[in-house]
């Protein structure tokens, strides 16, 4: 693994906050927007980003003339990461150019990439710190099952369903507990920190144990939805086996090599996997729209709809992964997506303020299971 420089640290590493009470947790959450100002409208940092897209374009370029194995799928799968990334944060100020994107921006301009309230904030709270950012179908090995989960429950448990929207299935499945490449996150920075006290195993709250809220920025319009192409495309996903999203994963990457950052799977010659998916897709509603290649390696961040309270609630959103060709590549998606890590203590005093405020188990899990846990755990007060 490269060692990072400094300033590379400082514009990649998410910002370091700590807390022990609600008050303290509040006031940082009202400084993200000077933290995100201070951040992106950075020269710095722009020019650190300009450098790295165009240094990113010119490696896939070269790309097209180096023998292709294992190790360099890796490689450009983590730079199309990077790529990526920087992209999210400084769309507005790209453009085309001969076939690769890339940015065009004069850093004496002083161009400031996030507008006032361009952004969306969400947050995902752990109990544990060391809890990876990993979606449970990447965890405990279920990744080679993945599709067996998707087929099996959704026909032995077709009555639970109220579409046939892959997606909605996806967010159904999560609220029963199967293992799935969603990711739990909320728009609601209290909920996160009630996650971030909470330990639902049962055991008393270890005094030496501190948990995390993660903070992520989304612009805007960035924000997608299920029955959005893009999301159509990368939950149908889920219906492929393991040998076959590599398959596809590497198929992507030789495109991208091949023909640049806007290589696409179109009519004609897309081989059996992408034609697989390219049928589950159509499952969902009519499909007609080429598929960009680089679309399915994204992290996507999605308002789900809302089929249960719990989700209504808690203010759920969740992100959803996209290709990756191991676990850890995965995770490191996912980990980019962090701009903030608030690090929590004192989690039973905090939960006792939350309490005061109505976040609590009754309030965030409107069945009765919950409701009378939350009523025998208060009793013992």
């Amino acid at each position: 693994m490269a060692i990072k420089s400094e300033k590379e640290k400082l514009i990649m590493e998410p910002v370091i906050k700590e807390v022990d009470c609600v008050s303290d947790y509040i006031n940082i959450i009202n400084s993200i927007s000077a933290e995100v100002e201070n951040k992106y409208s950075n020269m710095d940092t722009a020019g650190y980003w300009i450098d790295k897209i165009n240094e990113i374009s010119k490696k896939i370029d070269d790309m097209k003339n180096a023998k292709k194995t294992k190790k360099n799928y890796e490689e450009i799968e983590t730079e199309l990461g990077k790529f990526i990334l920087g992209t999210r944060i400084y769309e507005d100020h790209l453009q085309l150019n001969k076939n690769t994107l890339i940015l065009s921006y004069d850093i004496d301009t002083g161009t400031q990439f996030i507008e006032k309230d361009g952004f969306d904030v969400f947050y995902r709270g752990v109990y544990k710190h060391s809890y990876s950012l990993l979606p449970s179908v990447f965890r405990d090995d279920n990744y080679s099952m993945e599709s067996h989960f998707y087929n099996f429950s959704t026909t032995t448990g077709y009555k639970f369903f109220s579409d046939n929207n892959t997606f909605n299935c996806l967010t159904t499945l999560q609220h029963y507990g199967c293992p799935t490449r969603l990711l739990d996150i909320t728009k609601n920075p209290l909920v996160a920190l009630y996650f971030a006290c909470k330990d639902f195993s049962g055991k008393e709250i270890d005094p030496n144990n501190y948990g995390y809220v993660y903070v992520f920025l989304n612009r805007k319009r960035q924000l997608a939805y299920p029955n959005s192409d893009r999301i159509r495309i990368e939950s149908n996903v889920t219906r492929l086996s393991e040998e076959e999203k590599l398959k596809l994963l590497n198929t992507c990457i030789n495109r991208i090599i091949d023909d640049g950052l806007k290589a696409k799977f179109d009519k004609s010659n897309n081989g059996p996997i992408v034609e697989k998916l390219y049928h589950f897709i159509k499952q969902d509603g009519d499909f007609r729209k080429d598929i960009l290649c680089i679309d399915l390696l994204k992290t996507y961040f999605v308002q789900p709809n809302i089929l249960f309270d719990r989700l209504d609630r808690q203010s759920g959103l969740f992100i959803l992964s996209g290709l990756s060709s191991n676990i850890s590549k995965a995770e490191e998606k996912i980990n980019d997506l962090v701009f903030m890590k608030i690090k929590i203590n004192n989690q039973k005093h905090i939960l006792e303020e939350l309490d005061r405020l109505n976040i609590n188990e009754s309030s965030l899990f409107p069945d009765l299971d919950h409701i009378s846990n939350y009523i025998k755990e208060r009793a013992k007060d």
